[in-house]
């Protein structure tokens, strides 16, 4: 009897077991670090930038945050690229140029245009171009990511990161080509390159003489939606250069 019920129960088990959904695959989220335009087709949208938006975005794409130039149109790169597109999809930078540009005639070129413009803009931040051209169903899918270099940190993570020191237009005081930001108790690490940090309260610790050096700076990791900012509390000059 007492094998028959341990038997009745374990069939009842696998049942149950069995009646259960099974557990869904979570696919990673694909970004434009994925590839998801080509050269040839970023080429195209640098023709259709030239035509109807570098008059308001200006050659660099840096618009509005160029102080000497008057331009009225947005940056179309760097931190403020970020903040007004970081952990969106793709499509959100098709849709915002199809309904507003070019100025004084939005909605004005074809999809395909639009689609090409959006590479010329991934590709001017440095997202990688691939062998298959950018269409409206990957951009759909696809996100723009936002600042990285602090994967695993808190808000207000004591950290520190070595970078190059440099003003921008805005006069914000920012550390590019900096290492992945760490936290000061971490064991000290291998560390990937090549991201940009906004410095809060840097003008305390007399950044003007470093502009363009090496600096190690030291703060608190600030999230502000996709840009990651650090409110220094030390900064100091490792190289008089910046570079490796």
């Amino acid at each position: 009897m007492r094998n028959f019920t341990i038997a009745f129960a374990t069939a009842v088990f696998c049942a149950a077991v069995a009646g259960l959904p099974a557990q869904e695959t979570v696919k990673p989220r694909r970004t434009a670090r994925d590839a998801v335009f080509t050269t040839a087709q970023a080429e195209r949208g640098k023709q259709v930038y030239q035509e109807h938006c570098v008059r308001c975005h200006l050659e660099e794409l840096d618009g509005s945050a160029n102080p000497t130039a008057g331009a009225r149109g947005a940056p179309l790169v760097g931190g403020r690229f970020v903040q007004d597109f970081g952990e969106s999809k793709v499509s959100a930078l098709f849709n915002k140029m199809k309904r507003d540009m070019p100025s004084g005639q939005p909605g004005s070129l074809s999809d395909q245009q639009y689609l090409d413009l959006v590479t010329y803009v991934l590709h001017r931040n440095s997202f990688p171009a691939g062998t298959a051209e950018l269409t409206s169903e990957v951009a759909d899918e696809a996100w723009i990511p936002g600042a990285g270099g602090a994967d695993g940190l808190q808000n207000y993570t004591l950290v520190s990161a070595v970078g190059c020191l440099h003003q921008d237009p805005t006069r914000s005081w920012m550390l590019n080509d900096a290492e992945e930001l760490k936290d000061v108790k971490a064991a000290t690490s291998e560390r990937q390159r090549g991201f940009t940090f906004r410095l809060l309260d840097a003008i305390s610790y007399n950044p003007e003489p470093h502009d363009g050096h090496k600096v190690r700076v030291t703060g608190y990791m600030v999230r502000l939606g996709a840009e990651i900012r650090v409110n220094v509390t030390s900064l100091e000059m490792v190289a008089a250069r910046c570079g490796p």
